[in-house]
């Protein structure tokens, strides 16, 4: 455990960066990890379970969550249209060129469901 250890979470954007108060690294909060808008966490220290304080990763658990479950409810409430927006925003055409659902996307007319295999891959892979 680190013994200087003073969790702060700040969001810049539409993600949180979560940060050591009390280590400072180039005039800034060491920064430990990010949680990305939907909840998935980056870490940027080696083994965290050593490094966070128990009290500590169970905060940034539920921070976790809490962003996991803001994106279910903004994601809930947009309409196909604005999904595809953000999706095709979002993965670079060339990963869907060689994606093994391609020919199913290729072949699908029907807007809705396009979106449903899209989504598959923008929510696993990309928030």
């Amino acid at each position: 455990m680190a013994k200087n250890f003073e969790l702060f979470g700040c969001c810049l954007g539409n993600s949180t960066t979560v940060c050591n108060k009390a280590v400072e690294e180039n005039g800034d909060y060491k920064t430990i990890a990010h949680i990305s808008e939907g909840g998935r966490i980056k870490w940027y220290v080696k083994n965290p379970e050593n490094y966070v304080p128990e009290k500590d990763m169970k905060t940034i658990q539920q921070w976790c969550k809490d962003a996991r479950n803001k994106f279910i409810s903004y994601w809930g409430v947009q309409t196909d249209i604005r999904k595809y927006e953000i999706i095709l925003d979002s993965i670079p055409f060339t990963v869907l060129l060689e994606h093994p659902l391609k020919e199913q996307l290729k072949a699908c007319t029907n807007l809705h469901e396009k979106v449903a295999l899209l989504e598959k891959i923008y929510i696993e892979n990309y928030i």
